[in-house]
């Protein structure tokens, strides 16, 4: 009978050779185990001092102050910081929130005058002024007054705290030659903060400590224009040919004055009604010359200045006759009595 293996092997030493290599094998298993549960037991050791809490409620945070710069995005805007530890999940939300920002009103002022619009204007310089200056304040969105002034051609001449007043006099003097400034300047405290449509508050525009002014002008060097038409034949003007309007004749005898400031003057437009024989425009030697005399009344406005003759003549202010001012003396006469009825414009260099 043959044998199922080629070597000579008995069945024991067979199976004892088996036995031996499985044991070998799960030795080797056994070890493997047994370090990969020293591993656990080491996992469960770390687990144990770890608070889990911490870790399933961990957030990643920023770990320095970002400055926002020059963008606006959801609740951040220019010059907004940041903060360091802030977790970026907040961060997140808060750019992708639509806000919509509180309207923040800045305060006014304003310093008027009881005169400048209604006459003073129209006031030759060298008038004695009396003004009552009228004062008024708008608060809105800023905080308190904390101080103000008034200044006369920038020296302060009155100065308070808290307390506004509601209106100012500045005393009598005289209008020159020169502009006169009055200023008023109020200084104000930091604003509330106000809400924005997330009822967070918002100091997007929010208004800070700051001043703000207000000024009128009472225009310097108002001089007075002299008109005048009469029946006169005389080529030698004199200062009461201008001013005064009591000659005795039978045709109409015109006397005109207003006032006009060099500043607001190119051209101005006259008009005369009935006769005359003669007719006298005097002007401040300051304004220039004239160019033109138009003719509104004649086709396209007709410069009739060659008609004109030119001369030169001091007068006195009619407000302080310690003050006399150049004129430019243009006047035309006639050979007989003319209509004068005409609309003339006036044209300076």
């Amino acid at each position: 009978m043959s044998r199922p293996y080629g070597n000579k092997i008995s069945n024991g030493n067979y199976v004892n050779r088996k036995r031996q290599t499985i044991a070998t094998d799960w030795n080797d298993v056994s070890d493997d185990i047994e370090a990969l549960m020293a591993e656990v037991n080491k996992l469960k050791n770390i687990i144990k001092l770890l608070d889990v809490s911490e870790i399933t409620n961990f957030q990643p945070v920023i770990t320095n102050d970002i400055e926002v710069f020059d963008v606006e995005q959801g609740l951040y805007y220019d010059d907004n910081i940041i903060s360091s530890g802030t977790p970026i999940e907040d961060i997140l939300k808060n750019m992708l929130q639509k806000v919509i920002h509180p309207t923040y009103v800045k305060p006014t002022c304003s310093i008027g005058s009881n005169i400048l619009n209604s006459r003073l204007n129209n006031t030759e310089m060298g008038t004695s002024i009396s003004d009552i200056l009228n004062i008024t304040w708008n608060q809105n969105n800023a905080g308190q007054i904390e101080s103000y002034t008034i200044e006369k051609n920038n020296v302060v001449v009155y100065s308070g705290n808290t307390s506004l007043i509601n209106s100012y006099n500045s005393g009598n003097w005289v209008l020159n030659d020169t502009d006169v400034v009055f200023k008023l300047t109020i200084n104000y405290t930091e604003g509330d903060t106000l809400l924005n449509n997330l009822n967070i508050e918002d100091s997007y525009g929010k208004i800070l400590n700051g001043s703000i002014s207000s000024s009128i002008t009472y225009k310097g060097n108002n001089n007075k224009i002299y008109i005048r038409c009469d029946n006169e034949t005389s080529q030698i003007i004199t200062e009461s040919d201008l001013k005064n309007a009591g000659i005795t004749n039978p045709y109409t005898t015109s006397i005109q004055d207003f006032i006009i400031n060099k500043d607001n003057l190119n051209n101005f437009e006259i008009s005369f009604n009935g006769l005359a024989k003669r007719i006298i425009i005097a002007i401040p030697k300051e304004f220039g010359e004239i160019n033109q005399i138009q003719d509104l009344n004649l086709f396209n406005g007709t410069d009739i200045l060659d008609t004109f003759t030119k001369i030169q003549m001091s007068i006195t202010n009619d407000n302080n006759n310690s003050i006399t001012k150049e004129y430019y003396i243009y006047y035309s006469i006639f050979t007989a009595v003319q209509d004068v009825e005409n609309n003339y414009r006036i044209v300076l260099t």
